[in-house]
């Protein structure tokens, strides 16, 4: 499941990339349009040259008083164009999104249009797709390099970048002040709540990620209601759109995918640690930063 958390990652993503020698892009990257016909495509998940793993959230700003039912978007890419305008809708904020999935390895552009009797805009914007096993800007990876996804819950990895897929734990806070495992089929009746940063009521469940990317393990926390819907563009009440990210201390170089560590969960922020993203792990800044870039993939 994708969420808007993406969207909140994508600003910060930016501003870290942008430090390191060989990633800055052309003016805009997450943005695209022709001349002044003011039909716009942006990404919204990371910035349009660093998507990773094949989606990506994307964005279509229309002409005033266009209609999205009129919005086309084509990916050019891979095989043959492939049309994905059915992934966008005007959704409950008013803004007109989409997931693009499936984006092949490389370059692709995405070419938009509006057709009606009052517009004839056209749009286009070129993305670049990395692996999700990496690596992005970083360079080259280290070798040797030993997988520990079995370590971690997740099976034996599936490729030589230590892939695997993702599991889902859920936890809650008891009325009496301890965590247990949650069981969405069968909820139980001494659920605490918890008051976010925003003033909202939430019940004291949350959702835990542990995942594989770039070569290391992450792990994502974040408060989540198993009863309610969470959309890419719609998240929970529960989150307040915050991530907090440690990036460790120490440097080594260990060789090694690592294990999942226990995250920070405090009044809606979404927490989220990952081997590899920290310095003891590889001693390594870029790599760092080029991590951060790819963990788009959240509750």
């Amino acid at each position: 499941m994708r969420t808007s958390l993406t969207a909140s990652l994508a600003a910060v993503t930016a501003a870290l990339t942008a430090l390191v020698p060989g990633t800055v892009a052309a003016a805009d990257p997450g943005a695209a349009h022709d001349g002044d016909r003011q039909l716009r495509i942006r990404v919204l998940s990371n910035r349009a040259d660093l998507v990773s793993g094949g989606d990506a959230l994307v964005e279509a700003v229309l002409p005033p008083g266009a209609h999205s039912s009129g919005l086309k978007v084509v990916v050019v890419g891979g095989s043959r164009p492939r049309d994905v305008s059915a992934a966008f809708a005007r959704r409950a904020d008013g803004r007109v999104v989409g997931l693009v999935e499936g984006l092949p390895v490389g370059r692709s552009t995405l070419l938009a249009s509006v057709d009606d009797r009052r517009h004839g805009a056209r749009a286009r914007l070129m993305v670049t797709n990395f692996p999700s096993g990496g690596p992005v800007f970083s360079g080259p990876q280290i070798t040797p390099w030993v997988c520990t996804t079995d370590d971690n819950g997740l099976g034996a990895p599936q490729d030589a970048q230590c892939g695997a897929p993702p599991s889902y734990q859920f936890f809650y806070r008891r009325t009496n002040g301890g965590f247990a495992a949650y069981d969405p089929a069968n909820p139980p009746a001494d659920v605490a709540t918890t008051t976010t940063d925003q003033g909202v009521t939430v019940p004291y469940v949350f959702r835990q990620e542990t995942g594989a990317q770039n070569r290391g393990i992450y792990r994502v926390a974040v408060l989540f209601d198993p009863a309610q819907p969470w959309a890419p563009w719609d998240a929970q009440p529960g989150w307040n759109h915050k991530v907090f990210y440690p990036f460790g201390a120490n440097c080594n170089t260990y060789h090694s995918q690592g294990g999942a560590q226990n995250v920070q969960i405090d009044r809606a922020l979404a927490g989220t640690r990952r081997g590899g993203g920290e310095q003891r792990h590889h001693c390594r800044d870029a790599l760092r930063c080029t991590r951060l870039t790819d963990l788009r993939h959240l509750p």
